[in-house]
C-alpha cells in the first residue's frame, strides 16, 4: 500500500496510478508464478 501511495504522489490521476501499479504488479506476479 505504501508503494501505491508513493506512486500516487507522482501521478496526478490516482486512477491512472492504481491502473499502472496493478498492471505492473500483475506482470511481476505472473513472472514469479510461471
Amino acid at each position: 500500500m505504501n508503494k501505491l501511495c508513493v506512486i500516487s504522489i507522482y501521478v496526478s490521476d490516482i486512477g491512472k496510478a492504481k491502473e499502472f501499479y496493478c498492471e505492473k504488479l500483475g506482470f511481476e506476479i505472473s513472472k514469479v508464478y510461471q
